[in-house]
């Protein structure tokens, strides 16, 4: 059982820093050309570009996880069901204009970032909106559930009690705030970590990856829909 585990970790470990050594070496070499895919107000094609190569790397990589004991991965889960769908979705949306609102009364602004993707919305062609959705609204949601309400998410002892579930999904909730670092709203930041730990919970209560999946992709979704139908986009 340890040497399951010890091998589940191993790859776990290794399936997400070894695309960092093709990645960093890019992200430097195009900002040695004159493109910094860090700078907010970079709007070009390439942005949404690599985006999308790096998430798709990460995706494939992330297959080689499965291939070792002790990933315990299940889809579906035996638990899902309407019901948990749609108490799942009302989370979201219900966190998502709860935010909007103590957003907009504390600090009477959007978020620098918000306000930076909203405008490479605005400015962006067919195809660059193709591929920032592509990115964004579905490759996004599925590899970024997989790393931390799948492979992540196993690393732990969570079917221990239903505490372990809540300390896991509570942790891997901050550390996935903290990861958005473009970010710099405390607001945001309760946000982001409210809704990773709704996340997390659906991880448990399903005991599959896939509303997980589905809750992110309706998070960034809507905040696509909404930056599209914004002044902003419209003028």
């Amino acid at each position: 059982m340890r040497y399951f585990k010890a091998a589940h970790t191993l790859s776990v470990i290794g399936v997400l820093v070894l695309p960092l050594f093709l990645i960093i070496p890019a992200v430097l070499g195009m900002k040695h050309v004159g493109v910094d895919l860090f700078d907010q107000n970079y709007t070009g094609l390439t942005s949404s570009a690599f985006y999308l190569v790096f998430l798709a790397v990460l995706a494939t990589s992330l297959r080689f996880v499965q291939r070792f004991p002790g990933a315990q991965f299940s889809l579906v889960g035996n638990r899902f069901n309407l019901t948990a769908a749609l108490v799942a979705a009302a989370f979201v949306v219900c966190t998502m204009v709860a935010g909007g609102a103590l957003r907009r009364a504390f600090e009477g602004s959007d978020e620098s970032a918000m306000e930076a993707l909203n405008n490479h919305v605005a400015a962006a062609g067919s195809i660059e909106f193709v591929l920032t959705w592509l990115a964004v609204g579905v490759l996004a949601p599925i590899v970024e559930e997989l790393v931390f309400r799948q492979y992540l998410f196993t690393l732990f002892p969570y079917r221990k009690s239903i505490f372990w579930s809540i300390g896991v999904s509570a942790l891997l909730a901050i550390i996935f705030a903290v990861v958005h670092a473009q970010y710099t709203s405390p607001i945001t930041f309760g946000i982001i970590a409210v809704i990773s730990f709704g996340f997390g919970m659906a991880r448990v209560i399903t005991g599959g990856i896939l509303l997980p999946i589905m809750m992110h992709a309706l998070v960034n979704n809507m905040s696509l829909v909404l930056m599209t139908l914004s002044p902003a986009s419209a003028g």
